[in-house]
């Protein structure tokens, strides 16, 4: 025993060690790490892809940011943290591995934020019994005298047919086969005594999750099955950030300047060419102007349709900041059953399996209107452990971005009505001499159209 514990001691120390050696930068600058840190900064937010146990970097990336799921309180603010992990459906070899890894992600992350919402709040209700039972198996007097006396031992034998006798103990049995078993074996079957403890528990949460943010995923192989870990960090300050998206009162302070989202993506990729690959979900973080900038990434099979592929990516990236912005989570299990024990004849006895389990995990979006939301960098690659060809199409949401989109979309609304008013210009036939008219002069050699930037 002291020698397998050894064993599994090095094993979690060399997983630790790889982890930090990949991640040494959130090494040194996590020990003090508050939610609102780790969500926004790109350099403490974790994203891997390789063939070690994801569940042992999500304790090392824990253990370095000190941190534990559940109730946190850093500088006098409480924030949660939960995490999920499911199972990829797909084996490595599928091409439809990539999609089956962004369902095992959403299924994660559903399981992180019901960890969330129940800690937060729950309902639980109870119900639990002890039967017991105990047969003599000796007729009543009156069906004494009546039919059992009169009956010959041979007849006695055979009031109860094989069949009948196999009804009989399935009744206590649901797995008795009584081919090729005598009837002396089948009375032995017979219980004479049973004990049953029944329980009916059940829980229900109920959340309204604004601004809940994964700040690390992980995956690789779990006991032979390949496993996506989800990390999801909720604090009260990150609902304002969730608001703002759609309501421009809502001002978020500006804070501590970086780079571009798109040249973070870029020193991404420098420290580690599989990080992109390896990143899904939503994260938070800080942009050259110091405001806080959602960032959604959504991974599809580089398969195919190169539209089918840009369209999906757009829909589901945009799909999951609608998800960060509003997002309900109802999660109610039940779970109820027991145990059944038999004592028979023959002086054995046997237990039976009752139990059942069931949980139905909800999360439902409301409907929001996001404006200034665009693609910010679109990768193509290979996923570092299938090989499978995949794009990454990474979208990014600002308030400085959905400031100039609800300007666009005022400029465009008033043009249709000035146009309406016009009638498309059939009221007014004034030519303006300084247009010059459509089209361009011809070059040689294939050239897709060019504008001038000055136009803008």
């Amino acid at each position: 025993m002291m020698k397998a514990r050894k064993i599994l001691k090095v094993k979690i120390c060399l997983s630790i060690i790889s982890f930090i050696l990949i991640s040494s930068s959130v090494q040194s600058q996590t020990s003090n790490s508050t939610a609102e840190s780790l969500q926004q900064d790109s350099t403490k937010q974790i994203a891997v892809a390789q063939p070690t146990d994801p569940n042992l970097r999500w304790q090392a990336y824990l253990d370095s940011s000190g941190l534990d799921e559940g109730v946190n309180e850093k500088n006098g603010r409480i924030f949660f943290i939960a995490s999920g992990s499911s199972i990829v459906g797909q084996p490595i070899n599928s091409k439809s591995f990539i999609g089956s890894r962004t369902i095992a992600y959403n299924k994660a992350l559903l399981v992180a934020k019901s960890e969330l919402a129940e800690t937060i709040s729950s309902e639980l209700k109870s119900e639990r019994g002890l039967k017991l039972f105990e047969s003599g198996n000796e007729p009543a007097p009156a069906l004494q005298k009546t039919v059992v006396e009169p009956l010959s031992i041979a007849d006695k034998a055979h009031t109860l047919t094989s069949l009948a006798l196999d009804d009989q103990i399935k009744k206590f049995d649901p797995t008795w086969d009584g081919t090729n078993k005598s009837k002396e074996e089948k009375l032995d079957k017979i219980a004479i005594q049973i004990e049953r403890y029944t329980e009916s528990l059940s829980q229900k949460a109920i959340m309204f999750l604004q601004g809940a943010s994964p700040v690390f995923n992980a995956e690789g192989p779990v006991d032979g099955s390949y496993t996506v870990v989800v990390g999801l960090v909720w604090s009260g300050k990150f609902t304002k950030i969730a608001e703002s998206l759609y309501n421009p009162s809502v001002k978020i302070p500006i804070g501590k300047k970086t780079l571009t989202v798109k040249d973070q993506i870029k020193e991404m990729l420098k420290k580690s060419p599989d990080s992109l690959a390896a990143t899904m979900g939503v994260r938070v973080w800080r942009n050259e102007n110091g405001e806080r900038v959602v960032v959604s990434f959504a991974a599809a099979n580089n398969i195919g349709s190169p539209i089918i592929a840009k369209k999906k990516t757009s829909m589901r990236g945009r799909s999951q900041i609608a998800q960060f912005i509003s997002e309900a989570i109802v999660s109610e299990g039940n779970m109820g059953g027991g145990e059944q024990l038999n004592y028979y004849e023959d002086g054995s006895s046997e237990a039976f399996n009752e139990e059942k389990f069931k949980q139905d995990i909800t999360a439902r979006s409301k409907l929001v209107k996001l404006s200034g939301v665009a693609s910010v960098f679109y990768w193509k690659g290979k996923h570092p452990v299938s090989n499978k060809r995949m794009v990454v199409n990474v979208m990014s949401w600002s308030p400085s971005s959905a400031s100039v989109a609800r300007g666009l979309e005022k400029m465009a609304s008033d043009q249709e009505t000035k146009m309406g008013a016009v009638k498309g210009g059939t009221i007014s036939n004034t030519k303006n001499s300084n247009e010059s008219p459509v089209g361009g002069t011809a070059v040689k050699g294939m050239s897709g159209a060019m504008s001038d930037p000055n136009d803008f």
